[in-house]
């Protein structure tokens, strides 16, 4: 009788091993760790063999700064995961970014300059977010990309406009003045 439910709590366990695993982080959490939200274009994608890893660094184009420092115009973001020559790096709950798909993105900056932030995606997977035409509605929708959440369901689509509004509502008149000035909303 032992052996059966150890076999059983052995079958339950299994899947986990094979995956990554997140404590669920609202919009909320993952605003109050990123330097960064921004929302933007991926325009380019380069993996590089790192000592044991792979590294993937996406060049996301930035459309809006809703969060951060200054108004840089690109976001690089470094991922462990890739490709390279015939070898495959996968790391369930690693964000995946598409060429020319329109993101809304959480980041941690390691480095910036006056025209570019590099860091990584605030919560792996939960810090991205594609941003898709739905029944006319642009919405932001969240995948954690083979990851499982600890407690409760993932993060629920938003419209972007809802989003944006997370943001207006925290700046003052004179910061929302110019970034329309600056035409960056």
């Amino acid at each position: 009788m032992k052996w059966v439910v150890a076999l059983s709590i052995l079958l339950v366990l299994i899947p986990l091993a094979f995956a990554t695993t997140f404590l669920p982080q609202t919009l909320d959490d993952l605003d109050k760790k990123a330097d960064y939200v921004v929302i933007g274009t991926v325009v380019e994608q380069e993996s590089v063999a790192e000592d044991t890893s792979i590294i993937t660094a996406t060049t996301i184009d930035i459309d809006e700064v809703l969060k951060g420092k200054g108004y840089p115009s690109q976001v690089i973001v470094k991922e462990k995961g890739g490709v390279v020559g015939d070898i495959m790096m996968v790391v369930p709950g690693s964000p995946e970014f598409e060429d020319g798909e329109k993101v809304a993105i959480f980041v941690d900056q390691e480095k910036r300059s006056w025209s570019r932030v590099e860091g990584h995606t605030v919560g792996m997977a939960q810090g991205k977010f594609s941003i898709v035409g739905e029944e006319g509605q642009e919405m932001l929708i969240n995948d954690l990309h083979g990851a499982n959440l600890l407690t409760e369901p993932k993060q629920e689509p938003i419209s972007l406009p809802a989003f944006r509004e997370r943001y207006n509502n925290r700046h003052g008149f004179f910061t929302r003045f110019i970034r329309w000035v600056m035409g960056l909303w």
